[in-house]
């Protein structure tokens, strides 16, 4: 009969690493992947194939359809963070980092009817055939710098700035900064 399947497979991993090389020093990377697999498969067997097919078919003819799928996200963070006292009630912190990301697709979709009686692939189409792919890559890379400044631990005083580049802003598309200011 009809037969309709999504099979699905997904694995994500990271791994990081923390070091203080100085008593004022550390530094924390993190690299990590998430990659899925996916296939979505429909077999509608012609009728009169000697595979009985169900009352919801669509098409008496028989119809094919294989859609795999994959999508990769890389990731990788690295950051620097100095702490300082500069006097014993003025403690001052700076960080600076870049973050990458890579996003990747994959996938190819192919349909096709009029199944020739006793095949049950795409081979077995003889009308309708379409077949479609996509091939996509989207990267970002971000660095940032920030200063963090606590008066006796009760007055706090930040200042950021960050810059992204993707991959989709084009050529000739400078990066984009984000400041940040805050006291609290």
């Amino acid at each position: 009969g009809n037969n309709t399947q999504q099979n699905l497979e997904r694995y994500t991993g990271s791994i990081r690493s923390n070091w203080q090389p100085l008593s004022w020093l550390t530094a924390i990377g993190t690299a990590g992947i998430d990659f899925t697999n996916r296939i979505d498969n429909e077999l509608i067997p012609p009728e009169g194939s000697g595979v009985p097919t169900s009352q919801f078919a669509d098409d008496p003819e028989g119809k094919r359809t294989s859609n795999p799928f994959q999508s990769f996200v890389y990731t990788a963070n690295f950051g620097l963070t100095g702490t300082y006292l500069v006097r014993p009630d003025l403690r001052t912190s700076t960080s600076l980092g870049m973050q990458f990301n890579d996003e990747v697709v994959r996938a190819t979709s192919a349909f096709g009817q009029k199944l020739l009686p006793g095949t049950g692939s795409l081979g077995g189409a003889t009308a309708l055939f379409a077949v479609d792919e996509l091939n996509a890559e989207n990267k970002t890379l971000g660095a940032y710098l920030q200063e963090q400044d606590a008066w006796r631990e009760r007055l706090f005083i930040s200042g950021a700035l960050r810059g992204d580049k993707n991959s989709a802003f084009g050529q000739e598309f400078h990066p984009v900064l984000y400041p940040a200011a805050r006291v609290w």
